[in-house]
């Protein structure tokens, strides 16, 4: 940037274009007399092209904000920057000189002016704290604050969305859990299920939860059907997938009938799994009545689907 007082209209003209040469250095202050202008320049250098995500459309000079002194008051004043934004779109690696500079690195250089221009993913954004450069001054001091806000606000931001998401399709999954209960239960009135009282539910759970690390957030018997909903959450997300098979075994136990289809002890099963923040990440379920009986399950990434799928 530079400010620079604007040149006398020769002739009386109502604009004379005062353009400067490109500067590197950071502006000085110009003193405005009565009666006269100042400009402020912008300048920028369309170059560094790795510094940017490729095909990535992102603004920058979205605001400018001027301080200055009249009769020893020291005031502010934001600047109508409305058309004199600048809008870049890096283009793809391969004709980037030098390759991409990693994300981090990118979000450091955006931090040096004390303003984030780009809206870092909460990742890129843990990344570059982790690699706060040592160093001092008033610039600097500055960073690990503006930094760890953006942080907090990315993370929370991205947790939010994920935790929505998820929720969203546990739900709809419920949803149809619930409408192939009432399916069979119309189509087959005959069959019959042990369904063991809650309290047999939960002391089986409890003993699971010691075994494979997971507490027990809830535990729901929907009325009509006996059949349970149930809510973990475990520490280790990778450890409970792999051992909700032998959970689903230890609580809802079958019998010897030679037959997948018969011999449960509950006519359906919902096991909701959460990670340690309470975000769901898996469930398996099944219904067992009617000529349709079956189950499925879902997971926030194929990783964690609990049981062997094509």
């Amino acid at each position: 940037m530079q400010l620079n007082l604007a040149l006398r209209p020769p002739k009386g003209d109502l604009a004379v274009i005062g353009l400067r040469s490109w500067r590197r250095s950071s502006p000085a202050p110009v003193a405005v007399q009565p009666g006269r202008v100042a400009w402020v320049q912008f300048d920028f250098v369309m170059t560094g092209c790795r510094f940017f995500d490729a095909g990535v459309r992102q603004t920058y000079n979205r605001r400018t904000v001027l301080r200055y002194r009249v009769h020893g008051r020291s005031l502010v004043a934001a600047l109508d920057l409305v058309g004199d934004q600048v809008t870049i779109t890096a283009p793809p690696a391969a004709r980037c000189p030098g390759g991409r500079t990693a994300a981090w690195k990118r979000a450091l250089q955006d931090a040096y002016d004390e303003h984030l221009d780009v809206e870092w993913p909460c990742p890129t954004l843990r990344e570059a704290v982790r690699h706060l450069p040592a160093g001092g001054g008033m610039t600097y001091s500055r960073l690990p604050g503006l930094l760890a806000r953006a942080t907090r606000a990315a993370c929370a931001s991205a947790s939010a969305s994920l935790k929505t998401g998820a929720r969203e399709a546990v739900a709809a999954i419920e949803r149809r859990w619930r409408r192939e209960l009432e399916s069979g239960a119309l189509r087959d009135r005959e069959t019959r299920f042990p369904s063991p009282p809650k309290r047999v539910l939960v002391a089986r759970l409890g003993a699971a939860a010691s075994r494979y690390d997971f507490d027990v957030v809830s535990v729901t018997m929907l009325h009509v059907r006996g059949a349970p909903r149930v809510i973990v959450r475990g520490p280790d997300r990778n450890a409970l997938a792999r051992a909700t098979p032998a959970i689903l075994r230890l609580v809802d136990p079958k019998r010897r009938t030679g037959d997948d289809r018969t011999g449960w002890a509950y006519e359906g099963f919902f096991l909701e799994a959460q990670d340690a923040r309470g975000i769901p990440f898996l469930v398996a379920f099944n219904h067992r009545r009617g000529p349709h009986a079956g189950g499925g399950q879902w997971a926030s990434s194929r990783s964690l689907l609990p049981f062997a799928h094509g």
